[in-house]
C-alpha cells in the first residue's frame, strides 16, 4: 500500500509517512491468516463439485455443462486480451479493447464453452473431467485472490 509507486496522492504519501513501516507488515500478516482457510475452502469445493459430476445418474450433463459455461465465460475475456497483445496493443489499449468487447467475449465463450461441455459430458465416464477443465479457471482465479 505504501510502496511508491509514482502515482501516490497527497493523502497517501501523508499516511505513509506518518505510519511506522511496521503497521503496513502487520497488517499484511494479519490478512495472510485467512488465505489458507479459503484456500481450502475453494478445493473443498471444486473437488464437490467435481465428485458430484462423477456421480451423476441418468444422463444428466447439467454440471459438466454449467461448467463449461464458466470456464468459457472466464476464458472469453481472456482470449481478447491475447488478442490485443498477439497484435501487439499497448497495455493501456489492450485494457480498453478486454473493457470494450470483454463482454462480448464472455458472452461468446460461455455459450462455446457449454455447448462444448455439453456434447463432451455424453459419456458418463467423462463429466467429471469436463466439470473439472470448465470450472479450473475460476478455481484458479479464485486461489490467485486468495494469496495475493
Amino acid at each position: 500500500m505504501c510502496a511508491d509507486d509514482g502515482t501516490m496522492s497527497a493523502d497517501r504519501t501523508h499516511a505513509c509517512s506518518t505510519l511506522p513501516a511496521a503497521v503496513e507488515d502487520e497488517w499484511q500478516r494479519s490478512e495472510g491468516r485467512w488465505s489458507w482457510p479459503a484456500a481450502v475452502a475453494a478445493t473443498v469445493v471444486y473437488g464437490g463439485l467435481v465428485a458430484a459430476a462423477a456421480y451423476e445418474r441418468n444422463g444428466r450433463r447439467g454440471l459438466p455443462t454449467t461448467a463449461g459455461v464458466v470456464g468459457g465465460a472466464l476464458a472469453g475475456p481472456a482470449a481478447v486480451a491475447c488478442v490485443g497483445k498477439a497484435l501487439h496493443y499497448p497495455d493501456d489499449e489492450v485494457g480498453a479493447l478486454v473493457e470494450t468487447y470483454g463482454a462480448l467475449g464472455a458472452l461468446a465463450g460461455g455459450v462455446l464453452g457449454g455447448l462444448a461441455a455439453h456434447a463432451l459430458a455424453n459419456s458418463p465416464g467423462s463429466r467429471a473431467a469436463v466439470t473439472a477443465v470448465g470450472l479450473a479457471p475460476l478455481y484458479v482465479f479464485t486461489l490467485a485472490v486468495t494469496f495475493d
